[in-house]
Parts: structure tokens; C-alpha cells; sequence
């Protein structure tokens, strides 16, 4: 698990350094050009950088671990040799250096334009692996106030953000077989449940995103559920730069529906896009598809639609002791605005959120949904399903 952990962080610093070298090499060229003629000389000195860190942690390890049996490590650096004396069971080494520089240089000579179609933007922080790929998820619980039928509903609000190999072609968890197709994403599940009176709301939306230069997330899937019926909607994008919907619903006028979107802006990815890389957050005058919650429960068509968004600095002591962020979305040809707080270090955890809309059918007024962070934990949820494990729910304030 190690080893995995370690491998996904050094597959992300080779995006990172590889996507700042292309930034910083490309203004005013053409980016086409440069690439077919500079690349294969980028990603091998990407590799140099990585094989030296390797390298130098594996001498650490073995200074640790073998102390009494070896003495000596000398690690060399030349045309045939890794390292000398009594290092023999380190020898494995040799053959992954030599697939790494295959792998390597094979995906930094290939021309210009071939494979998937992508728009880079700028990929996660320099230290993401280490808090994202430690085998825990993030679970976070807010005290919520629902807008809902006109008035204000007390509730609970939990973000689980995890990251997991995920296939782009099936558009499913990777589980086992080739990894040919499995890409590293950030998952966000938001869950929100309320009452209205005497029956229940149990809301969803699963957010896949990948951790890479991508313009895109994968897939984005959404449920509702209460005592008048069910309603669920997934968004899957494709190859030729749309996404592929589907819409299951209790209510006769929208039924059964599959259909297709361009690949414009999701409100649902903002979550995640803020936790890789809030830098990156698009501002000014945008395309948005609104979020999946608040499409189903106003029962409107998914619709881009034209927003200005805003990045500015933030304090307050009453959510978090830390600077913060907020991240404002002022939607042009719908009555609604979001606004997501988060602290301005890393990891840019979210630590409250308000909705502004119309909220009620006929006579509508609008009202504010708002949710503050009162609980976080860090735990791999997925293991602590028995009886006893019901005490993560405390500590949770659940």
C-alpha cells in the first residue's frame, strides 16, 4: 500500500514539473511546434529529477533498516551501474529505472496532437500526495439549513472527499484487471439530509474528478430520494467533448429522459476543483451547468447558464483561525448565488457554504441555504462498518 501511495505521489510530481516547464516554455510559441521538437529533452530531465529522489530515499530506507548488515551504500550514478557493494537485494531497481525511462520517454516523444483530446489547466498543489494519497478519506459535517417549500429546514451536510483509480472508459471504480483505462481522481460524495415536516430528504451528488491537467470531470451522478418518490441523474462525459445524461423521475414531466450536453463548467465540480487547485478557479464572465440539487428539487432542464465568478480573500475567526477564500458564483439568467468558503492553505478545506434562490412553488421568496463545518475526521470509512465503529459517528457530531 506503501508503495502505491508513494508511486501515485511521484506520478503526480512528474504532471506537475512537466506542465510548469511546457507553461513557462510556450509563451508566445506555438505550442504544437514546441512540443514535437523539445519534449522527449523536458520529460527526461523530469525523469533525471525523480530517479535522484528515488534514489535518495531508498538510501535512507536502507540506512535505516539494514544498518547492521550493510555498511557501505554508495549509490553511482553511471552509464551501467546504480550502486555498488553489498546492495544485491536492491537490484530490482535496475529494471524498474529501465521501464521508467522507457515509459517516460516514450509518452515525451509521441507527436504533437495525438491521443485524447484535452485542454491542459493547472494541476494540484506541489504536496497534494501527501494528504490525499495516505489510504483516508476526509469527512466533514456541517450543520445545515435547507431551504425548502418556503421555509428553513435544520439539517446535516457531510462531504467525503477520497481519491481512487477510476477507468475512463467504463467510468467506474478500478477494482481489478488492466490499468490501462485508470486514472487518478478526487471523489467528492455530498449527502445532505433534512426533514420537511414529517417525512425525510436524502439528497446525493458523487463528483469524479481527475487529479491531472484535465479540463474535465468524468462523471457526475446525483439522487434524491424522499416519501413522494425518487429521482436520479447522471452526467458521463465522452470522448468528442460532451456529456452523455440520463434523468430517472418519480414526476410525470420529466419521467425517463437520455440526452446529451456540451462539455461546459459543472457547479457539482467547484467542490473538487477547489481542493486540487484553487488557482485554478475560472473567474469573471462564465458558462455554468447549476448544481444537480438545486436543477432536481426546482425541477428546471439541465441548461448552461451565463454566471460571473469571484476569488477574494477572506477572514473569520467564527469558521476557521486560518485565512480564507471565497469562491462567489453570480448566476446572470437564474435568481441564484453561491458562495464556498475555504481556508487559503493547503489542503483548502471547505469550511461553509451559503445558496441564495427562490425557494417554494407559485408564490416563491427567496431564502438562503447555508452549512457550517462543526466536525472533520480523517479515517478509512469504507473498513469501519461494524457495530463498534458507531462511535465514528460521535465524533463526527452525527
Amino acid at each position: 500500500h506503501k508503495s502505491s501511495v508513494k508511486s501515485k505521489a511521484f506520478d503526480l510530481r512528474t504532471q506537475q514539473a512537466s506542465h510548469l516547464l511546457l507553461q513557462k516554455s510556450t509563451v508566445g510559441i506555438s505550442l504544437d511546434g514546441l512540443i514535437a521538437k523539445l519534449r522527449c529533452g523536458i520529460f527526461v530531465s523530469i525523469y533525471l529529477r525523480i530517479r535522484e529522489t528515488i534514489y535518495e530515499r531508498l538510501k535512507a530506507l536502507a540506512l535505516n533498516k539494514f544498518t547492521n548488515r550493510f555498511k557501505k551504500v554508495k549509490f553511482a550514478f553511471r552509464h551501467k551501474t546504480i550502486w555498488r557493494h553489498n546492495m544485491h537485494s536492491l537490484r530490482p531497481l535496475n529494471l524498474l529505472t529501465f521501464l521508467m525511462t522507457l515509459a517516460i520517454i516514450y509518452a515525451g516523444c509521441t507527436p504533437a496532437g495525438s491521443g485524447k483530446k484535452s485542454v491542459q489547466s493547472p494541476p494540484p498543489v506541489e504536496n497534494f500526495g501527501d494528504y490525499w494519497y495516505q489510504g483516508t478519506a476526509e469527512l466533514t459535517r456541517y450543520e445545515l439549513r435547507q431551504a425548502r417549500y418556503g421555509e428553513i429546514h435544520s439539517g446535516d451536510a457531510v462531504l467525503i472527499f477520497v481519491t481512487e483509480d477510476f477507468l475512463q472508459d467504463k467510468q467506474v471504480k478500478y477494482e481489478h484487471g488492466s490499468r490501462e483505462q485508470a486514472v487518478s481522481v478526487l471523489k467528492l460524495n455530498a449527502t445532505r439530509k433534512f426533514y420537511t415536516g414529517i417525512y425525510p430528504y436524502s439528497i446525493m451528488t458523487s463528483v469524479f474528478t481527475p487529479v491531472s491537467a484535465m479540463n474535465h470531470s468524468l462523471k457526475v451522478s446525483f439522487s434524491a430520494q424522499e416519501w413522494c418518490g425518487q429521482a436520479f441523474m447522471q452526467l458521463n462525459f465522452q470522448g468528442d467533448d460532451n456529456y452523455r445524461g440520463v434523468l430517472h423521475s418519480y414526476f410525470q414531466d420529466e419521467a425517463d429522459q437520455a440526452f446529451a450536453v456540451n462539455n461546459t463548467l459543472l457547479e457539482d465540480e467547484l467542490w473538487t476543483r477547489i481542493r486540487l487547485n484553487p488557482e485554478a478557479l475560472p473567474t469573471g464572465e462564465i458558462d455554468l451547468f447549476p448544481g444537480a440539487h438545486y436543477i432536481r428539487m426546482r425541477h428546471q432542464p439541465l441548461q448552461p447558464q451565463k454566471a460571473v465568478a469571484s476569488l477574494s480573500s477572506s477572514e473569520d475567526p467564527a469558521l476557521s483561525e486560518k485565512p480564507l477564500q471565497v469562491y462567489r458564483i453570480e448566476y446572470r439568467s437564474i435568481e441564484r448565488v453561491l458562495e464556498i468558503k475555504f481556508e487559503a492553505e493547503f489542503p483548502f478545506a471547505i469550511v461553509a457554504w451559503e445558496e441564495t434562490y427562490p425557494s417554494g412553488f407559485g408564490d416563491s421568496r427567496v431564502l438562503k441555504t447555508s452549512a457550517v463545518r462543526t466536525h472533520t475526521l480523517n479515517a478509512p470509512y469504507w473498513s469501519l462498518n461494524s457495530v463498534a465503529d458507531s462511535l465514528y459517528r460521535k465524533q463526527l457530531g452525527l
